[in-house]
């Protein structure tokens, strides 16, 4: 075995290989199973320099007779159940080097990892980042971004948690690569959304983007503006995105074109967090109805309001679920504490649109009172107060000239 690849899987066991150390890696351990059990053998050894690290002192002597005792049980016959894997000479010599290697590079990770990568979190809002080569990434809300303070010259290797849309610098003799959790994503210069886990999902808004699995290679997909990829361990497909509307979280803009209103509640359920639903026996009429609408930096409720008065429809809050409903007609009563409060500049007009409507409404001035407020700053009942208020007034009018006229 070459001394190049023990550092390699030094670097694989340490996290810092490259994609093409980690395509050299896999290539070799497919050649020959014995090539599997001497990384076993190195894996080992790591995981025992590890604990050895973790003592308040270095004793060189006993962590290196515990270390060597891991790596030559083929010459003890004390475990006769295991499976022994006899060594070469020269092969435990270069395993034991392979030790020596492993353990000096944990102490150089302990040393220096620090001042080699800068480790960003956006924790109190959304947080732009300018890296080394200049590429642009904004860091959504709860996300975490590592990346070094220079870049390697063969790639520009990056890790994140959460979600990010990169706008990367095009350099074709540097990719650019982002370790994403369950997959790989990997560009020349482009920008694009990417949002990690056990499903990474990408979506390209220029240039070209390759999503490979972190399991299997062959499972992968390219991606060209206006596409989506989902890849997991095991599966990856793509679809066509006709909106901009998956950066919400960045640019607070959502717009839907011909969407039922049962679509338009499903995608800002998704996009805010929250839980909506319809209420109980909603007619599927109203969730049918077709929605043409858009919404700019505006809040959760703000964005129900506007979708309400579009839709002949209210919400209400319960706990911290949103339900909507068909909204009924207003009542007597609801539309008499309306017009009073419309109409509290006490002109003759208003004065006899009040003396028409006052047989209408309760007795108890408490309750009307309550109700003025209650209804005037309901937004989504505005619309059919409005109607019936003309309505009301026309006739109000007409019974004033009336009454003027027999004078």
């Amino acid at each position: 075995m070459e001394d190049q690849m023990y550092i390699t899987m030094a670097k694989i066991l340490n996290g810092e290989a490259t994609a093409a150390e980690q395509q050299e890696f896999r290539t070799w351990l497919a050649a020959d199973p014995r090539n599997t059990e001497a990384f076993n053998e190195l894996k080992a050894v790591w995981t025992e320099a590890d604990v050895l690290l973790e003592a308040p002192r270095f004793a060189h002597e006993p962590a290196w007779d515990k270390v060597s005792s891991r790596l030559f049980t083929a010459d003890k016959a004390e475990e006769p159940a295991r499976k022994v894997i006899a060594f070469r000479p020269w092969m435990k010599y270069m395993t034991a080097a392979a030790a020596v290697l492993a353990i000096g590079v944990i102490f150089l990770k302990n040393f220096n990892q620090e001042a080699r990568m800068v480790s960003v979190l956006a924790s109190a809002d959304n947080q732009e980042i300018t890296l080394p080569d200049n590429s642009h990434i904004t860091l959504k809300k709860g996300s975490k971004l590592e990346y070094p303070k220079k870049f390697d010259e063969a790639e520009r290797h990056v890790a994140l948690e959460g979600e990010a849309f990169f706008d990367v610098t095009r350099n074709e003799k540097q990719p650019f690569t982002i370790d994403a959790g369950a997959a790989t994503v990997r560009v020349l210069g482009t920008s694009f959304d990417v949002k990690s886990g056990k499903e990474v999902a990408v979506v390209v808004s220029t240039g070209k983007v390759s999503v490979t699995s972190m399991v299997k290679e062959d499972v992968s997909v390219v991606l060209t503006p206006g596409e989506k990829g989902i890849v997991s361990d095991s599966q990856a497909h793509k679809q066509t995105v006709r909106s901009d509307n998956h950066l919400y979280w960045k640019t607070g803009e959502l717009l839907f074109s011909n969407k039922s209103l049962e679509h338009v509640l499903g995608e800002l359920q998704a996009y805010t967090g929250s839980r909506i639903r319809f209420a109980d026996k909603t007619d599927a009429e109203v969730k049918e109805q077709e929605v043409n609408i858009s919404f700019h930096k505006q809040s959760l409720e703000n964005m129900l309001t506007d979708l309400c008065l579009v839709t002949k429809t209210r919400w209400t809050k319960k706990g911290s679920e949103y339900i909507i409903s068909s909204k009924q007609n207003a009542t007597p009563q609801a539309l008499c504490c309306y017009l009073r409060a419309v109409a509290a500049d006490r002109c003759l007009l208003c004065t006899a649109i009040r003396s028409a409507v006052t047989p209408l409404c309760s007795k108890k001035e408490d309750s009307q009172h309550q109700a003025v407020h209650r209804v005037h700053t309901a937004r989504d009942w505005h619309r059919d107060f409005l109607e019936q208020f003309l309505h009301e007034r026309k006739q109000a009018g007409h019974r004033y000239r009336n009454r003027t006229n027999s004078r």
